[in-house]
């Protein structure tokens, strides 16, 4: 019979390389005319952001802007701040025959001055890694028949990777005032939440929420604290996606633009909000797929070629919200918050036994004013742990996680401490990987002749635990033969046994 082979392509998300950079910023910021004069800086933020990646064989550009805000107080007190853009421009390492990257950024640092009372000079690095990936293409052998081939495989679940793919969208809506009307915007954070989706026939739909939250001055000279959620749905094309698909979605809030919309009256009782949103979908397919891990022939020698990357069993997610509390000490004395604003850093993700650990630490801005109604500015951090017990399953699984915050809350207690309550967004993914090496080649060496046994019949005192593949390969005959003549219905044996050994 002639030699055949069947195979099954299953696609993997190869990560191949990770590039960890620096980007050195270094601006100068004139206040525009309708800015009072700097009296004293309290902050200088900067967030950085990647529009857009250019790959090419060797090299490659990244494209973005980091934002820029000065908040500062004139000389009455008031609280102001200015933004101002600053072009981000860096090029890449990308090795060959990459597909795509993943690229993450945020500021190692930032500090400025008042050059003069309407000049700052601004200084600081953004930290930028890049992980690289390939589509790597693993042909798992899962059938052969001819030259006396016998095969040694097992039922396994795998996931292939159907489709890749990023689509940047604005998400815009307008958002009514609770209290007064707004003169000045001084802070905004948008983070998205509660996503989830739907695969249609090469495309996904995406639904979600960006949960707004912004510091405002009204026309009455209080500071508020402007909530709002802006509900958005997208259809992602992706091709090679069907329904039953698994999907791990990341949506990434990269810019936040608020304006005061100004009524009949003159009032601003409505803000208009447009957030640029970054969507990355990967989609996989499970199979389940008779996996060869072993094979010998009857007939002649023969290779094995094992698949030597990682494939992939199951995709698991799992979105869970979390409370992180602490006291912070201010240092000085408040007589009121005015915002809190808590950014997570996840330092580690780890998995003991059943129990899955994430440690990590918020950073947390202050802003309030003191005892004389000055205003103060503290930078703070609260460690925080994250934990969930995971079945025995998921003890092979390589984990990724995003942790965003949804609110935070906080009591002012004696003055110059804070107890804060933060909640918190988890989303983890849990990638398995197989236990096995799959086979991905046999190569027949007809040069090469089976040891023969020159009898045609062997009693072999098995073992508990021995398999009929190992005992049959050892003699040179089939397991379906050793299995035939010992009326034998398992292919692992339970328990010691004295088998009669056809040979062929």
């Amino acid at each position: 019979m002639e030699f055949t082979v069947e195979k099954q392509t299953i696609h993997t998300k190869q990560e191949t390389k990770t590039e960890v950079l620096e980007h050195p910023l270094d601006s100068e910021a004139v206040l525009p005319d309708y800015c009072p004069d700097i009296a004293r800086i309290l902050k200088c933020r900067a967030n950085p952001v990647i529009t857009a990646k250019r790959l090419a064989d060797g090299g490659g550009v990244l494209e973005g802007t980091v934002l820029t805000e000065v908040l500062y107080a004139d000389a009455k007190g008031e609280l102001i701040t200015f933004a101002q853009s600053v072009p981000l421009y860096h090029e890449i390492s990308a090795p060959d025959g990459v597909d795509f990257c993943a690229v993450a950024v945020k500021m190692q640092y930032c500090n400025c001055r008042a050059t003069e009372a309407r000049k700052v000079e601004i200084h600081g690095a953004v930290g930028i890694k890049v992980n690289y990936y390939s589509n790597r293409e693993n042909r798992l052998i899962i059938g052969a028949q001819g030259k006396g081939v016998e095969l040694l495989s097992c039922n396994q679940a795998v996931a292939t990777l159907v489709a890749h793919t990023e689509k940047s969208v604005t998400v815009g809506d307008e958002i009514p005032v609770a209290s007064g009307s707004v003169r000045r915007i001084l802070h905004t954070r948008a983070e998205a939440h509660n996503i989830e989706y739907k695969v249609v026939s090469g495309r996904c739909v995406v639904k979600g929420e960006i949960v707004l939250q912004a510091l405002y001055q009204n026309t009455e000279c209080r500071y508020e604290t402007l909530r709002g959620q802006i509900p958005f749905s997208q259809i992602v094309e992706a091709e090679g996606l069907e329904e039953g698909d698994t999907c791990q979605i990341t949506v990434l809030v990269l810019t936040t633009e608020l304006r005061p919309r100004t009524g009949l009256d003159g009032e601003c009782k409505n803000v208009a909000v447009t957030s640029d949103v970054l969507i990355t979908l990967s989609g996989y397919r499970s199979l389940e797929l008779p996996l060869v891990t072993d094979g010998y022939s009857t007939q002649c020698g023969i290779g094995i070629r094992r698949c030597n990357g990682e494939i992939i069993t199951s995709v698991q997610q799992y979105n869970e919200n979390y409370t992180a509390k602490g006291q912070l000490d201010v240092g000085r004395e408040l007589s009121v918050v005015l915002e809190c604003c808590c950014s997570p850093d996840v330092s580690r993700v780890q998995l003991d036994e059943h129990r899955l650990t994430i440690h990590g630490t918020l950073q947390c801005e202050l802003l309030g004013l003191d005892i004389e109604g000055q205003p103060i500015f503290v930078d703070k951090s609260l460690d925080f742990i994250w934990e969930k017990e995971v079945p025995d399953e998921l003890s092979n699984c390589n984990f990724e996680s995003q942790v965003t915050v949804q609110k935070e809350s906080f009591t002012l207690i004696g003055g110059s401490e804070l107890e804060l309550r933060v909640q918190l967004d988890v989303q983890i993914a849990a990638f398995c990987s197989l236990m096995i090496e799959p086979v991905t080649d046999l190569v027949l060496d007809p040069s090469v002749s089976p040891e023969v046994v020159g009898v045609p019949l062997v009693l072999y005192y098995a073992k508990a635990g021995e398999r009929l593949f190992d005992i049959a390969r050892r003699y040179n005959t089939t397991a379906r033969a050793v299995c035939e003549a010992n009326e034998l219905t398992e292919q692992t044996l339970s328990r010691q046994k004295a088998l009669i050994i056809p040979i062929s």
